[in-house]
């Protein structure tokens, strides 16, 4: 029993150890406070553009439909449910993945038309799926275009009002 006792005795921490725990533990809190609540993150805002207009020069949607939106989302409180919780869509529609499959769709029309010189419900399945990988470079490549807030390719007016609210 006393062998016990002196063998528990050695193998106690020092105290160095709690103090660094400690130590490591407020530096970690203390930079989470300040990346949550600094002002540096509160100030960095995406561009919002006042409009966007196809080539021609016809307004798709103005700043004001941006905020519209952005109300509905906060409304519905729909802002991380979908990649936090993952329940988004039973809260309310996912409008994002629902443009981005119609954009999918177009392009891959639009590379069946440029490539097979047919419609892509047309093609064979190993033509499908090399339109299907060309797609996905097509989406990959930035075509963001800041002094003219334009979309830039036919494909994705086509997919924008098929979104249904």
């Amino acid at each position: 029993m006393k062998n016990q006792e002196e063998n528990s005795k050695n193998q106690n921490l020092s105290r160095w150890w709690r103090r660094g725990l400690v130590i490591i533990l407020l530096l970690e809190f203390a930079i989470l406070i300040w990346v949550t609540a600094g002002s540096y993150y509160r100030e960095q805002k995406p561009p919002v553009p006042g409009k966007v207009s196809d080539s021609s020069g016809l307004v798709i949607f103005t700043n004001t439909d941006i905020q519209n939106g952005q109300k509905i989302f906060l409304k519905k409180a729909l802002m991380d449910n979908g990649s936090i919780w993952g329940h988004g869509a039973y809260m309310g529609p996912d409008f994002s993945a629902q443009y981005l499959h119609n954009l999918a769709e177009e392009i891959n029309k639009y590379l069946a038309a440029g490539k097979y010189n047919t419609d892509f419900s047309e093609l064979t399945r190993d033509q499908k799926e090399s339109l299907v990988g060309l797609t996905g470079d097509f989406l990959a490549k930035n075509r963001y275009n800041h002094e003219n807030l334009h979309f830039p390719m036919k494909t994705e007016l086509k997919s924008h009002p098929r979104i249904h609210h």
